[in-house]
């Protein structure tokens, strides 16, 4: 829940939320930044959703992501 002008919520919109919504389960950690996120499963899959314009997220794109994404 919180601020999610740049996707950082994951949870494929925009849009503040004022409540939580699920967006992943089995998850081992989390953090969150001001503008990005990222959560890791127990498998070790790093997961990442937010502004992207630097590279942050590590994907290999400057795209900004809006729904969690597998990074490799």
């Amino acid at each position: 829940m919180g601020y999610n002008a740049e996707g950082e919520l994951g949870d494929g919109t925009t849009t503040d939320r004022n409540s939580p919504v699920l967006i992943a389960t089995g998850v081992a950690s989390v953090e969150a930044a001001g503008v990005h996120s990222l959560f890791v499963k127990p498998n070790g899959q790093l997961w990442a959703m937010g502004l992207n314009g630097n590279g942050q997220l590590g994907d290999g794109t400057t795209t900004t992501r809006l729904s969690p994404v597998l990074i490799t």
